[in-house]
């Protein structure tokens, strides 16, 4: 979790401290975070924004809480920025996939022979 203030990490915060999560996806664990995870997630009146980063090719899923409380994705590939206005951090997705090596599917490699 990101918090916004510079409270101690064990320390209960107030209703104005903005916060945003980050999960790293898997195959086994998807479905539940973009579903029952981020439906518990969505109870905290601090989320701002809830983070998925595909750990299979680069890209990057933000939810999003507006001012009226509704909430929406953003996507974000290669070349893109991600500003997180919540906790006043922008940031390119290179830089969250540095020193990150996919593995080559084998579908991938027999269609471009």
């Amino acid at each position: 979790m990101i918090f916004l203030d510079s409270l101690p990490k064990n320390t209960l915060r107030g209703k104005n401290s903005n916060c945003t999560i980050v999960e790293v996806l898997s195959p086994s664990t998807e479905a539940y975070d973009r579903g029952n995870k981020f439906r518990m997630y969505r109870r905290n009146p601090n989320l701002r924004d809830y983070i998925l980063v595909d750990s299979n090719k680069m890209a990057i899923d933000l939810y999003r809480k507006d001012d009226s409380g509704n909430w929406y994705i953003l996507n974000y590939e290669a070349g893109d920025s991600i500003d997180l206005k919540s906790v006043n951090l922008t940031f390119s997705i290179e830089q969250v996939y540095e020193d990150i090596e996919f593995a080559v599917d084998d579908s991938d490699r027999s269609q471009s022979l």
